[in-house]
């Protein structure tokens, strides 16, 4: 198996975890202050954001973390997560 330059998968999840993390963590605040979305919406958006995270920082296996394989399913499920709970919201 071909194994992912170390250093741009880093740098990318690193983003990734911080632009998903600093979202969810406003979309908490606003959405507990001010309720705009009904309360399915509001599980749907907070378990898109939260599995999201669990995608991108835990691998499928520990065993294959650094193989390309490995980053396809990662990214699947994150895709299969933003469909399922993004279907939930819309």
């Amino acid at each position: 198996m071909t194994s992912v330059p170390a250093s741009r998968t880093t740098d990318l999840r690193q983003l990734i975890t911080g632009v998903v993390g600093i979202t969810l963590c406003v979309f908490t605040l606003v959405e507990v202050n001010y309720p705009l979305l009904a309360p399915q919406s509001r599980l749907g958006t907070f378990a898109l954001f939260g599995l999201v995270l669990c995608f991108v920082n835990f691998p499928i296996h520990p065993r294959i973390k650094s193989t390309v394989v490995a980053h396809v399913i990662d990214v699947a499920l994150g895709l299969a997560a933003i469909v399922c709970c993004g279907y939930i919201v819309v």
